[in-house]
């Protein structure tokens, strides 16, 4: 992908969007973007967590839980939350 800067000089990658893909993204309300982008997070935090569960099958719910905590959130927070493991 290319990379492009913006007035503040920002650099973004390029993404190569279909034409139709960004029509309707622009049609879109901003509350209707967001329901969008907060199903896509949904989604990968998801995927994550599955991805973390199958490299680690012989783990609990509860140790999965805590270790997918631990790495997106930090270990202090994942020990609160469920205790140390």
């Amino acid at each position: 992908m290319d990379a492009t800067r913006n007035e503040r000089g920002e650099v973004f990658e390029k993404l190569d969007v279909h034409p139709v893909q960004l029509e309707i993204w622009r049609k879109m309300t901003p509350a209707q973007r967001l329901d969008v982008a907060m199903q896509l997070t949904r989604d990968l935090v998801e995927a994550n967590f599955r991805r973390l569960r199958s490299l680690h099958p012989e783990w609990s719910e509860r140790d999965a839980r805590r270790e997918w905590t631990a790495l997106n959130y930090g270990r202090e927070l994942a020990h609160k939350v469920y205790g140390p493991g």
